[in-house]
């Protein structure tokens, strides 16, 4: 690396000398890297006429999933089989608030007790705002029955300052 040689070996985690002359261990780049990146989970479990989940025309469940994070992957099942009052009985879901993405592609998600959806977003949908919910939509007109639980995890990497 033209004039540079490396002449230490740090075993800093925080990388805080900021030198051109020192390689860090192994230990080092993985006690930085733990600091720097938090993997989260997010579990709802929404049922009819619980706080206004899955009632009338919509259910939307509030996540608590930081600024910058990336959406990972989600899973969702019915714990009970969704009902609506003109018997269509499939529903949508889809991220919305700081975050507007499709669940199952935007396909209807079938009715039936332990039916399940799981995507897998490769780390493409980012975080733009804290309100991030999901949103539930009856294909019939209203909700009238079911519960559905899921776990939306997370990936959130601290931004690295510029370089002195």
């Amino acid at each position: 690396m033209g004039s540079v040689t490396v002449n230490e070996i740090s075993t800093d985690g925080t990388m805080a000398g900021n030198s051109d002359t020192a390689l860090p261990t192994e230990k080092a780049v993985k006690t930085y890297v733990d600091t720097k990146a938090t993997l989260g989970l997010v579990n709802f479990k929404a049922a009819v006429g619980t706080s206004g989940v899955l009632a009338g025309a919509s259910g939307a469940i509030p996540l608590s999933i930081p600024v910058g994070a990336w959406i990972i992957g989600v899973t969702m099942n019915n714990d009970v089989a969704i009902t609506d009052d003109n018997g269509n009985d499939t529903y949508t879901a889809a991220f919305a608030g700081g975050l507007v993405a499709n669940i199952n592609g935007g396909d209807a998600i079938t009715a039936a007790q332990n039916t399940k959806v799981k995507q897998i977003h490769g780390c493409t949908f980012g975080v733009t705002t804290g309100a991030v919910s999901i949103a539930l939509t009856p294909n019939g007109s209203n909700f009238t029955g079911g519960e559905v639980s899921a776990t939306v995890v997370y990936l959130t990497i601290e931004e690295l300052a510029d370089a002195a």
